[in-house]
């Protein structure tokens, strides 16, 4: 799950909103993900998109032990890179908005995840191809496809909340 901005009152907006309930009714088929990795912004101590991404899904039935936390999930091409680097993680469903799951998936892709989407067109009365593609390259530190070289400092390292959910993940059922 990719992050998609908070409101005013720390609630998933509402593209994050229809994201989340489209993986909700993932975990209701009968194919459904093993651990959901919520990926998202906590870069501010005010600002916590995986902790509000978490609450609403367990308050629509789906098990909380079954819920992974990306704290720097910053844009596109940072949850995906942590995907792999941090979560180690070689097959994913990417769940987003119809109009930036291609995107998504060859980001993914392109790191060395096998991924497939599910994109949710609920909310695309709201989308602008301008301002959103102006959005993703500014937030993309310049990365015009959301893969290649980044202007940052390197990879983080996990942390300690990171590692114990790395060491609990095999010992799922």
């Amino acid at each position: 799950m990719l992050g998609a901005g908070l409101t005013p009152d720390d609630t998933p907006s509402p593209c994050l909103a229809a994201r989340l309930d489209v993986a909700a009714a993932l975990r209701c088929r009968r194919a459904r993900p093993n651990v959901l990795l919520l990926s998202g912004d906590n870069r501010y101590h005010d600002y916590d998109e995986p902790t509000a991404m978490r609450t609403y899904l367990v308050e629509r039935g789906v098990p909380a032990e079954r819920i992974v936390l990306d704290f720097a999930g910053r844009d596109t091409y940072d949850s995906c890179s942590r995907a792999k680097r941090i979560f180690r993680v070689d097959r994913m469903l990417v769940v987003s908005q119809g109009y930036h799951l291609p995107r998504a998936v060859a980001t993914c892709q392109a790191l060395g995840i096998d991924a497939q989407g599910v994109g949710d067109w609920s909310v695309r009365d709201t989308y602008d191809p301008v301002t959103w593609r102006w959005g993703e390259v500014a937030s993309d530190g310049g990365a015009q496809d959301g893969v290649g070289p980044r202007g940052s400092t390197g990879p983080r390292p996990p942390t300690p909340l990171e590692v114990r959910v790395l060491e609990t993940l095999p010992r799922l059922p």
